[in-house]
């Protein structure tokens, strides 16, 4: 696999390349909880939770509570009846039948980022009957763990099904491995410095990033990012424009066209600390329509000599190939559109829990209301020697 020549971790992910299990993306789980049984659900169909923990992070997610709606069961209860001594068999002469379901059904979807040297991830999967909705209050049926691999031995992403629990209570899963990668990145270039998709050594960039509103060949609707090195923005209209509205370290912003009136702009004060070792300025931009994106574009390949007209080239590129410096890289943020989890429940407690935490509720009430009351004294003493003090004055 292709990696980038400058630095040992390509993706910028904290994991270096001769263990990250995928250099080029920073990798992700979906985790899609599809159903939840409870076997022994008897007066009614049980309101069912599955809770999700990956690799014990103490960040637990939990599953909205569902009535169960599937695998129905037969109920009954004998509301007549009595004990024949000679046959020794009980004998019911009314009974009272009904049907509850045991399954209930989620198909919800949430993302969690993993570390990518790890070659298997631990998912804890708990099962909890809720009985109090109001107050998330249930009972724990199932606790257990599952392992999922990342990767095959090809460096293929995995997404496997998993059961998690036996016959009587259950959870079933699906783990997907996905790569994430980083927004549309455009290089801009000089003509003979730019080679196979990356700048030929690392270089103090000036980043634009514009959450575009629509899409075209160039730009992807939402972030976006444009890279200029520091020695081919001195040469553009966009770096003349901005020398021209700055002064004393602050924008003119009448000076400004209108596609970057509505921007922010760092780093443009020479007098102030640099960004980092590697990024010069940086300018953003929020809801940007495609025209204004082209437009910026264009002043950043555009000469400050208006003569000259189109001085360089711009492409898109894969930024953890394109010889960026690792401060540079990680201001380009990943493409995190995939991840939109599905809606959550809040997290269930045990009776016992829940009552603990109304305990340590009430007794910090009191111990607040305890050091007011003790202030107040203590401030109704001051007031009263100080009023005593003045009374002596008097005479």
């Amino acid at each position: 696999m292709k990696t980038s020549p400058v630095s040992d971790d390509t993706d910028g992910d904290h994991a270096k390349d001769n263990v990250d299990k995928d250099p080029l993306h920073n990798l992700i789980i979906k985790i899609t909880v599809n159903k939840a049984h409870y076997e022994n659900a008897y007066w009614a169909s049980p309101i069912l939770c599955a809770v999700l923990e990956v690799n014990d992070n103490h960040q637990k997610i939990a599953t909205p509570y569902v009535t169960a709606s599937e695998d129905p069961r037969n109920r009954s209860f004998c509301v007549l009846g009595f004990y024949n001594i000679w046959t020794r068999q009980f004998i019911c002469l009314i009974e009272y039948k009904w049907i509850v379901d045991t399954t209930s059904v989620f198909d919800v979807n949430y993302y969690v980022d993993v570390p990518d040297h790890l070659s298997n991830v631990k998912i804890n999967v708990e099962l909890w009957r809720i009985t109090c909705p109001f107050w998330a209050i249930g009972e724990k049926k199932l606790d257990t763990d599952i392992y999922h691999k990342l990767v095959d031995k090809h460096g293929n992403y995995l997404s496997l099904p998993y059961k998690a629990g036996g016959y009587e209570n259950w959870v079933t899963l699906r783990v997907t491995t996905m790569g994430l990668p980083r927004v549309n990145t455009i290089a801009v270039y000089q003509n003979g410095s730019f080679f196979n998709g990356h700048y030929p050594s690392i270089e103090r960039m000036n980043l634009i990033i514009l959450n575009v509103n629509g899409n075209n060949n160039i730009f992807n609707n939402g972030l976006n990012v444009i890279l200029i090195p520091t020695s081919l923005f001195t040469n553009t209209k966009l770096h003349a424009i901005i020398e021209n509205a700055v002064k004393d370290g602050e924008i003119n912003i009448d000076l400004l066209p209108n596609c970057l009136k509505p921007a922010n702009f760092s780093g443009i004060d020479r007098n102030s600390n640099r960004i980092s070792p590697y990024i010069e300025s940086i300018i953003t931009r929020e809801d940007v329509p495609i025209a204004d994106a082209m437009e910026i574009l264009e002043l950043c390949i555009t000469s400050a000599n208006e003569s000259e007209g189109v001085i360089y080239n711009y492409t898109g590129v894969t930024p953890e190939l394109a010889g960026l410096a690792p401060d540079v890289l990680g201001m380009i943020p990943f493409d995190g559109r995939v991840m939109q989890n599905s809606e959550q429940g809040k997290i269930p407690r045990t009776c016992r829990e829940a009552f603990l935490q109304l305990l340590q509720y009430v007794a910090e009430l009191l111990y607040n209301v305890l050091v007011a009351i003790v202030n107040f004294i203590k401030y109704l003493i001051q007031k009263l020697i100080e009023w005593g003090m003045s009374l002596i004055g008097m005479f």
